[in-house]
């Protein structure tokens, strides 16, 4: 036993007495020794070798174990996992009454792990600092994600009340009522006898543009401008004396479109083929102002569409001074106020 233990303790600094007693004779004190010395190698060699950060690197960068991918798979493995990639702000476009910028924050992610051959070996720590010394650095990938636009249908609301009517000077001259004997209509001081006027706007905005104004009128659904009896063309301008009922109509016309023939209460009462515009008002829903807007047969805008008071009658037109020398009997430019009623 004493010639074992003086055996194993020569074989331990690396006397490689197997290369001198290549074949001892089985169950000899020579072959015991041999066994002892080897696994007394074994063990110096775990103890002492290799500390985590070398066995990362072997893995990673070594060249002399078997079994690992070839080098440049593994420098591939290496940029992969250096690799950051980055989706930039998303912009979504909602269209609704306005348009509105949604950004999506900004999102980061590693593209992928740390290989297998490494993993046991090494954490991301590890694994990175190594790819870093292979000079393998991190880099930015950035993907820009395509816009995306989202249609939504607006919800409407519908107001009611009446139209009083004002002069220049903000006086009011009474309320709009119908004129039952009569193609356009006229003022009343009685705001329970005014005409009642219903009209949808965005929820959330604080201007109806182009709108049609549904009437109480029982001649007509909507109150609209349509072309004078005596008017010498469907359009009203500047230094012309053509004029506009405002008349009950029973269909509407197109936003923005020049005068279309529908049914109006002129028409059907007297016969002729004058043409109405119906979506031809705007009502400012803070202040109430209301103002009309006519297309001429262009498909322009008149220059002026201006509401004025004859002989207690309301009507439009493009120059009411020249209506006035028409029609010769005082004429008063007036503006429609939109009150609302509960």
């Amino acid at each position: 036993m004493k010639f074992l233990t003086v055996l194993a303790s020569l074989l331990v600094p690396g006397i490689a007495l197997a290369d001198v007693v290549s074949a001892p004779a089985p169950g000899s004190e020579l072959e015991e020794g041999l066994k002892l010395a080897k696994s007394a190698t074994r063990r110096v060699k775990r103890r002492g070798v290799c500390s985590p950060s070398k066995a990362c690197a072997r893995r990673v960068t070594g060249t002399k174990l078997s079994g690992l991918p070839p080098l440049t798979d593994r420098q591939s493995d290496c940029s992969s996992f250096m690799l950051a990639t980055v989706t930039a702000e998303a912009i979504t476009t909602t269209v609704t009454a306005s348009t509105t910028v949604v950004l999506r924050r900004q999102e980061s992610a590693a593209p992928s792990g740390i290989p297998s051959y490494a993993a046991e070996f090494c954490d991301a720590s590890l694994y990175s600092g190594i790819c870093s010394a292979w000079g393998i650095t991190p880099t930015t990938t950035t993907v820009t994600p395509p816009t995306v636009t989202v249609t939504e249908t607006p919800t409407a609301t519908s107001i009611s009340g009446v139209l009083q009517v004002k002069d220049a000077g903000g006086v009011s001259l009474g309320y709009i009522t119908p004129d039952p004997n009569y193609w356009t209509p006229m003022l009343t001081p009685d705001i329970t006898a005014a005409l009642g006027i219903t009209f949808e706007v965005l929820v959330g905005t604080t201007q109806a543009t182009s709108v049609n104004f549904v009437t109480s009128d029982t001649r007509g659904t909507y109150f609209a401008p349509v072309v004078g009896r005596d008017s010498t063309s469907d359009d009203i301008a500047p230094g012309s004396f053509n004029y506009l009922y405002l008349t009950p109509t029973s269909e509407t016309t197109p936003a923005g479109s020049p005068p279309q023939s529908v049914p109006n209460y002129f028409a059907t009462s007297t016969g002729l083929d004058k043409k109405a515009e119906t979506a031809v008002w705007s009502v400012d829903i803070i202040t109430g102002a209301v103002s009309a807007q006519w297309i001429n047969t262009d498909g322009n805008p008149a220059a002026a569409t201006i509401l004025f008071v004859q002989s207690n009658h309301v009507y439009a037109s493009g120059d009411p001074a020249a209506f006035e020398a028409r029609y010769p009997a005082p004429v008063t430019a007036v503006t429609f106020t939109f009150l609302p009623t509960v």
